[in-house]
């Protein structure tokens, strides 16, 4: 078993590549509390121990909370793709119970994977793959060639 210490940090902990952007305000916080509220007034220069330590402590607090803030922006980026892609399968099972034919939802699906893949074309072939397909009910089972597969059941044997 590996020591804590060594395990590799959070996401939202590690440095990423556009960490400089922490740095200024992380530095500005320190640097002007030691101007402002250190002995001597409004000089940048520190002679007690214990404003050493909450100079440190400013710099690293700062760095951090700069980091989880970019750190929330990225999942917040995520989210928001996400969604798209969900709303985008809900168009799609609509258009399923409400389209005319089979084609219209065929082209529906091609347009949205030939844009985001960058494709130049895409095609559905009718036929079995590899024997039995797979058939998703809509309860949500999905109908296998040995049996039903339910949310919290293992595959059917």
């Amino acid at each position: 078993m590996r020591s804590p210490l060594l395990q590799p940090l959070p996401p939202c902990f590690q440095l990423p590549h556009e960490w400089h952007r922490a740095r200024p305000a992380a530095v500005g916080a320190a640097v002007w509390f030691d101007f402002f509220f250190t002995v001597p007034y409004y000089r940048f220069t520190i002679r007690n121990s214990a404003d050493v330590t909450t100079f440190v402590l400013l710099l690293v607090v700062g760095v951090a909370v700069s980091q989880l803030a970019a750190y929330a922006r990225r999942l917040k980026v995520v989210a928001i793709i996400d969604a798209g892609y969900l709303a985008q399968i809900h168009e799609t099972t609509s258009l399923t119970q409400a389209a005319r034919s089979p084609q219209d939802v065929v082209d529906h699906v091609r347009q949205q994977l030939v844009g985001p893949l960058d494709l130049r074309e895409c095609r559905f072939e009718y036929g079995v793959l590899f024997g039995h397909p797979l058939r998703l009910e809509p309860d949500g089972t999905v109908l296998a060639a040995r049996g039903r597969w339910g949310c919290g059941q293992g595959r059917p044997a």
